[in-house]
């Protein structure tokens, strides 16, 4: 579920048996629906953390480190073209993460 706006709507969701939940930042068209410091609080605060996931449109390797990084997620869905070098830069500096 996309557009995870409070640490309410996380518990909600995760009450209803929604199985991860999507923070879009660092968008091309649109203005995100919260700020990163408060996606990264909501993250923080969640049962399980690792059913957190970044939707963004950044396109180089070391941007979407620092995010990733900063929000503590561990699966990231791009939303735009990415550059192979860029993606290969990106799984060897997180080769844990989970890229779709």
């Amino acid at each position: 579920m996309a557009g995870v706006s409070s640490g309410e709507d996380a518990s909600l969701l995760k009450d209803m048996g929604v199985d991860l939940l999507g923070f879009p930042l660092r968008l091309a068209h649109h203005t995100p629906d919260i700020s990163e410091i408060s996606a990264q609080t909501i993250i923080r605060n969640m049962y399980d953390p690792s059913k957190a996931v970044l939707i963004t449109y950044l396109t180089t390797a070391e941007a979407l480190v620092e995010l990733v990084k900063y929000l503590g997620v561990s699966v990231v869905q791009l939303h735009a073209d990415i550059p192979a070098q860029e993606a290969r830069l990106l799984r060897e500096s997180l080769p844990q993460l989970t890229i779709s």
